[in-house]
């Protein structure tokens, strides 16, 4: 389930962790002034279809240890003792931080819930996923009413995942996605 205030929470992650510079949400991002498009990571529009819901906030979480060299920053990365830490859970006490903290207080239902949730490798890539797989469905609005559900079959059947539709065609999907 998509909680609106989760994803609203992921929308800012993905604001502060500006992956907007490497990852367009639409048309209008990708041939912005200025943007070399050659440079860019994957239009976050098709991620509904072209990603597996299920397994986005892992890739999120660790991008280098699903594809060494990738140019995905580790955002997560592993401590002394090999537990992931969220990058932001080190801006939490910050005066410059202080109003993203309330934000996150005001989205979550309180400030030990947003530093809970800040603090969380898990939470913060789980909502990064929702906010994410929403470009894909509805250019990254808002789920509507009370919670908006993940997909009701998230895990691709085999031929969904072997094949793609365009232009009403079906091309095979050699990445099995």
């Amino acid at each position: 389930m998509a909680e609106p205030g989760r994803w609203a929470a992921g929308k800012k992650v993905f604001e502060l962790l500006r992956c907007k510079q490497c990852h367009p949400r639409n048309e209008q991002e990708m041939n912005a002034p200025g943007v070399d498009r050659a440079s860019l990571a994957p239009n976050l529009q098709m991620a509904s279809t072209r990603l597996r819901h299920d397994w986005i906030s892992d890739w999120i979480k660790r991008p280098d240890e699903w594809m060494p060299g990738t140019r995905m920053p580790t955002n997560f990365p592993k401590g002394d003792d090999g537990k992931r830490t969220s990058p932001i859970a080190a801006l939490l006490d910050a005066p410059t931080f202080a109003a993203d903290r309330a934000e996150f207080a005001r989205l979550l239902g309180g400030d030990d819930r947003a530093k809970s949730f800040l603090s969380d490798p898990d939470q913060v890539t789980k909502a990064l996923r929702d906010y994410v797989w929403s470009v894909g469905i509805n250019g990254g609005s808002a789920p509507a009413g009370p919670a908006a559900e993940a997909p009701a079959n998230p895990v691709p059947t085999p031929a969904a995942r072997t094949a793609r539709s365009t232009g009403g065609r079906t091309l095979p999907n050699p990445a099995g996605r």
